[in-house]
């Protein structure tokens, strides 16, 4: 095939044949999982292309070109709660009788119904309001490529709204051959719960003394409960930021989980889940390479994409506590002491050390958005007695505002965003009130797609990262809030110590993220 991969080659055929059954116009809103989509549609729709981050005012944008050129317009998005923000758009386009085309990237097959990231039943979605047109997974024959073209062709007939759902696999973007970084694979494992898992009544697992105590981002059990397993085991215990586990009181609390997933001191003899794997892709990876048993405690029984749960207690109480430590051995010191470290430094302005300000901040309530303000903050978040929350079920960005002042009402809270985010929920801040901060890293874009292979592709700042020079000042006006511009760590210090609720916005335009937060978690030091 002419393109560097699979997905671009799929791409390119979908667009032309879009643009062969008369959609006049496309509108591309920014992701990692629809990325070989952006490319191939601004390449063939040639100065016929406009990109926004908010896929809900996308989607009303191309419903009034619609109407106005009287012809298809398509919206692309990638996965999620993203497609689902398309909804109200696609219901009033299919009242109007108006052919609004709805891409929607999707992941694989084998990744839904078990918890994988960012990932939700996209077909179907619309219900009655739009028409389904399925292409099927992308492949270099000729019987998928002509069932590409026959689907594709419905849209000229359409007068209503049409949803294509494509599913992709890695590797995502068009990379060049030859490019020496090669993007990690899908999941480097088995099928999502191919792994036996067994009732949690009865364990026989030989009083293993090399255990961890592993927690994801979910509030999936008593922080009670967790702190009397750690203490009777002596197992070490890594905890994401939004697990609810990093407290004073958690015996053997890893400082830096992620540091110790990136360098890992030993392998165990066993492994308490609390909830779902570790947020970050070196963290479950490691997990899904560890062939010893995995004991998954609380959450949904749909949460192992990583597919090596061996046994599930779903809601444990006391006594089923009592039942697995009598199953589990006592760790000799010395092994809980490797997996003890440090928090990482950091230093100059940046979205790490920013964060970690903010993380050190007292508050009542710290909500952390999805991308780069979650990620790191399981770098620098110390123990504190605050609720750290997020929405981190399928990982999207939109509403981490309203979120955020619904979760805060009538305590102190601090929600920490990032400018794409803040964009996407900005009328929220009508609903604003009470004490704390909406701090917005504005990195002038989407900094967490810097981090992903896509950044290497011509064209990546436009089509992905949505370059923008917008500030927030006015934004607050507007809604009545105070304002406070920080291009330092020292003012963010000052401007969380107002009263009432402030827009504290960081101006981070020109700062190396990437550079950052490897280098903060490198300095995760053992100890």
């Amino acid at each position: 095939m002419p393109d560097a991969n699979l997905n671009a080659w799929w791409g390119r055929h979908l667009a032309e044949e879009l643009d062969r059954a008369g959609c006049c116009h496309v509108v591309l809103c920014p992701g990692s999982r629809n990325s070989p989509l952006l490319f191939a549609l601004a390449k063939v729709f040639d100065g016929r292309f406009t990109t926004h981050w908010d896929e809900r005012g996308a989607a009303f944008f191309a419903l009034g070109m619609a109407k106005a050129q009287r012809a298809p317009v398509a919206v692309c998005v990638t996965s999620g709660t993203a497609a689902a923000n398309l909804l109200p758009a696609v219901c009033e386009a299919d009242a109007a009788g108006v052919p609004l085309v709805l891409l929607t990237a999707d992941r694989p097959p084998e990744l839904h119904g078990c918890g994988a990231p960012q990932t939700m039943t996209q077909t179907g979605l619309f219900g009655g309001f739009a028409d389904e047109v399925a292409i099927g997974e992308a492949a270099a024959e000729d019987a998928a490529l002509q069932r590409l073209r026959d689907g594709v062709a419905a849209v000229a007939r359409a007068r209503r709204p049409v949803h294509v759902n494509i599913p992709l696999r890695d590797p995502l973007p068009p990379i060049p051959d030859g490019w020496t970084c090669p993007p990690v694979s899908e999941l480097p494992l088995s099928v999502p719960g191919s792994s036996p898992t067994r009732p949690g009544s009865v364990l026989d697992l030989g009083a293993p003394g090399r255990g961890l105590i592993i927690a994801g981002s979910a509030e999936a059990l008593a922080p009670s409960l967790v702190a009397r397993l750690a203490q009777a085991t002596g197992f070490p215990v890594l905890a994401d930021a939004c697990s609810g586990l990093r407290r004073p009181d958690m015996p053997h609390l890893a400082a830096c989980p992620d540091a110790l997933y990136a360098r890992p001191p030993a392998a165990p003899d066993v492994i308490l889940r609390i909830g779902p794997p570790p947020l970050t892709r070196t963290g479950y990876e490691w997990l899904a390479r560890q062939r010893c048993p995995q004991i998954v405690l609380g959450g949904p029984r749909n949460d192992d994409f990583i597919g090596t749960a061996t046994h599930r207690l779903v809601d444990p109480d006391s006594a089923a506590i009592d039942r697995l430590l009598a199953a589990l051995g006592r760790a000799d010191p010395a092994w809980t002491a490797l997996w003890r470290n440090r928090l990482p430094t950091t230093s100059a302005w940046n979205a790490t050390a920013a964060t970690a300000v903010v993380c050190a901040a007292p508050c009542d309530v710290l909500w952390l958005a999805s991308s780069m303000p979650v990620r790191d903050a399981n770098l620098v978040l110390p123990p504190g007695e605050r609720r750290v929350l997020c929405n981190r079920g399928l990982n999207g960005i939109d509403g981490t505002i309203a979120s955020f002042l619904g979760a805060s009402r009538g305590r102190r809270g601090i929600c920490l965003v990032g400018d794409l985010a803040c964009l996407h929920d900005l009328n929220s801040l009508a609903l604003a009130g009470g004490d704390g901060a909406i701090v917005v890293l504005n990195n002038g874009g989407g900094a967490i797609f810097d981090f992903l292979p896509v950044a290497q592709v011509a064209g990546y700042r436009q089509l992905v990262r949505t370059d923008h020079n917008l500030d927030f000042a006015h934004a607050a006006a507007q809604f009545g809030l105070p304002h406070a511009r920080c291009t330092e760590a020292a003012g963010l210090v000052a401007a969380l110590q107002r009263p009432g609720l402030t827009l504290v916005e960081c101006d981070l335009r020109g700062s190396d993220g990437v550079a950052a937060h490897r280098a903060a978690l490198a300095s995760a030091a053992p100890g």
